[in-house]
């Protein structure tokens, strides 16, 4: 009888299953390391690197559907009709490894102001501004093309890339938290000068472009005198107008 060798060849099928058979370890990692949503019904998707596609959820809050595809976990949330923020997590398992991934929803807000602005300038450079928001909710951020805006603890941090053009670029960003909205204006200079527009001139701001100045019971034609800022001079009785006009501050005379 050959039972020994049997026994062996089975021995080391039992040992190759057992090793095989082992659910796989995986080094995960997400594409975000949390998942904010807004109060309302929101759909989200997180991506799962580092698995063979083969993931399952193994635990998700019941204000949240989950589902999960080829390493893809699309998210969708109910609205939150509470007056407190809604916090939990979701676990997705991929063989012998899981990845926790932190979830958190706002409340509806009863409140939404912007603090210290009515609007936003930059220069044609572009760059980043900060501004307080007073809320009591969530709040979620929405620009127009060319801006880039996002809230963040109370403060809405609005981002633009430089103007290479000759126009200013005007957009907007909105707010909006639950069934509350605002806007705030955004203006991106572009090469052409903002405060002349372009011509290098400006009114004149002693005269406010009249040219002359009033003096009541002066020895001077009617009165007046011309107005020394923009080119005007008093000659006796007579007087030489200005133009009215001035150098632009800005860009001293450039148009840029």
């Amino acid at each position: 009888m050959r039972i020994k060798p049997i026994l062996g060849m089975c021995m080391l099928t039992l040992l190759s299953c057992a090793t095989s058979c082992r659910p796989k370890e995986f080094n995960l990692s997400s594409s975000v390391s949390e998942i904010v949503i807004a109060d309302g019904a929101e759909t989200d998707s997180v991506v799962i690197n580092g698995s063979d596609g083969t993931c399952a959820i193994s635990h998700a809050p019941e204000w949240v559907e989950t589902t999960v595809a080829d390493s893809v976990v699309t998210i969708k949330t109910q609205p939150n009709t509470g007056k407190d923020n809604r916090a939990d997590s979701i676990v997705v398992t991929c063989g012998a490894s899981s990845i926790i991934i932190p979830i958190n929803q706002g409340h509806k807000a009863t409140r939404l102001e912007i603090s210290e602005v009515k609007k936003l300038n930059f220069s044609k450079e572009g760059g980043t501004q900060e501004v307080k928001i007073d809320t009591d909710g969530s709040v979620k951020a929405e620009a127009t093309d060319g801006i880039e805006a996002s809230y963040i603890d109370g403060k809405l941090i609005v981002t633009v890339t430089p103007n290479t053009g000759d126009n200013p670029i005007k957009g907007t960003v909105k707010l909006v938290a639950g069934e509350l909205t605002k806007e705030l204006p955004v203006t991106i200079a572009g090469n052409i000068c903002p405060t002349c527009k372009g011509t290098g001139k400006i009114v004149c701001r002693k005269c406010h472009g009249n040219g002359y100045l009033d003096a009541p019971g002066a020895m001077t034609m009617m009165g007046r005198f011309g107005c020394p800022s923009c080119g005007g001079a008093e000659y006796g009785a007579w007087i030489k107008y200005g133009k009215g006009k001035q150098t632009c501050p800005t860009c001293h005379g450039k148009g840029k």
